[in-house]
């Protein structure tokens, strides 16, 4: 067993205590135990810099590009780190106070000093990017329901939440889309049966579903995944080429030989399946 370090001396000595054979499972449980205790520190610290944030708007201070960043909830993308949009360890009421400073103030003024984007580069409405010229896009950009056709159109190069193409169920509806460099959130792709010739953003802050692909042979998946993969619907796993990075994992309805195969080649991920699903 690697040598394990304790977040205290009360916790060694607890764990000295545990019979040889049950010390795995404890050093596993110290683990969830401090990375629990590091988020709830975290959310602490980050509802005391909202209260300060808060007060220093109010009194008409300036706000830093730091500050801003908080505050929009616009982070580094990078694995392991916050996604750009991330509510993640903001509770309800934090989130309304979010919302309450953001309500008044200068969005686009803002976002253009936090991204280096101009204010004509930065939409927030659907109708913006439809127009065409925007390049970083602010909140969700949601096509479900959307009447007017979208072939062709050039989305912007970042999406700080989720892009929502749910009800979108032909690869023929998307013909000629270019897709963003990175999205703060979800990549919803529920519905569509093929996915084959469109090129996905390089990044994908949270999960990406693509439940109803039956073949991943020819995607090109982003190279990193801040959430899970939902590849439910697939039936083959030829040619699949999975991100080295996927930050939750990625979730099958396959039978256990073709998991075990995933499972030697992609050692680093975490793969499920339905225990009920048996091989073909």
């Amino acid at each position: 067993m690697e040598k394990y370090k304790f977040a205290n001396e009360r916790d060694e000595k607890e764990f000295k205590k545990i019979p040889q054979g049950e010390q795995e499972i404890a050093r596993e449980i110290f683990e969830i135990e401090q990375k629990l205790n590091a988020i709830k520190e975290k959310e602490i610290s980050d509802v005391t810099k909202l209260v300060d944030l808060k007060e220093r708007n109010s009194s008409g201070k300036e706000l830093s590009k730091t500050d801003l960043s908080f505050l929009y909830k616009i982070y580094d993308s990078k694995p392991g780190g916050y996604n750009f949009g991330s509510t993640y360890g903001f509770g309800e009421q934090q989130n309304s106070m979010f919302e309450e400073i953001i309500s008044k103030r200068d969005i686009k003024s803002d976002l253009s000093l936090i991204t280096g984007y101009t204010r004509e580069q930065i939409g927030t409405t659907i109708d913006e990017v439809l127009s065409g010229g925007i390049k970083y896009f602010y909140g969700d950009l949601i096509f479900e329901g959307y009447k007017q056709p979208i072939k062709g159109l050039k989305l912007p190069e970042v999406i700080s939440g989720s892009l929502n193409f749910y009800s979108t169920r032909s690869i023929d509806e998307l013909k000629g889309v270019k897709f963003p460099n990175e999205i703060g959130c979800d990549l919803v792709l529920s519905n569509m049966e093929s996915i084959d010739g469109l090129k996905l953003p390089s990044k994908v802050g949270k999960n990406l579903y693509l439940a109803s692909i039956k073949s991943a042979n020819g995607v090109e998946f982003p190279n990193m995944v801040g959430g899970w993969i939902d590849l439910v619907g697939l039936k083959s796993i030829e040619g699949l080429k999975l991100p080295e990075h996927v930050e939750g994992g990625v979730d099958f309805r396959l039978g256990p030989s073709n998991m075990e195969i995933l499972k030697k080649q992609y050692p680093n991920l975490i793969l499920t399946s339905a225990d009920w699903v048996k091989d073909q």
